[in-house]
């Protein structure tokens, strides 16, 4: 997975790179973004990217929060400076009316700082 520059917005930060999820026989549109700080970790980002509904305000990594936004979702912590992230914990979620499934793997990610313009 590679990602570019996230941010925030109202509605989350569109993707300035390619990522492709397949769920299921689906392959959802990933079009947003947000990094935000981790709850309990000061040097990481938790990255969020999802089909909709991804701001600075959302924590997809509680798990318990049947306030959520429904759609699918990709989220991992990565260290605040840029670089190859190996063996970084990748979690998966879809969330449709009052069901949640949470699938999770170790991947490699690549984040990197781009100016934005």
């Amino acid at each position: 997975m590679f990602l570019g520059a996230l941010g925030c917005g109202i509605s989350g930060e569109p993707l300035k790179g390619d990522i492709t999820m397949t769920y299921g026989s689906s392959s959802p549109e990933m079009a947003v973004g947000a990094a935000v700080q981790t709850q309990d970790q000061p040097d990481q980002m938790l990255v969020q990217i999802g089909s909709d509904h991804v701001d600075c305000d959302e924590y997809l990594d509680v798990f318990l929060d049947f306030n959520g936004p429904e759609g699918h979702f990709v989220y991992f912590n990565v260290d605040k400076v840029p670089g190859v992230h190996a063996q970084t914990s990748i979690d998966v979620k879809k969330t449709n009316g009052s069901s949640t499934s949470i699938n999770g793997t170790i991947g490699m990610v690549t984040t990197t700082r781009s100016s934005r313009g």
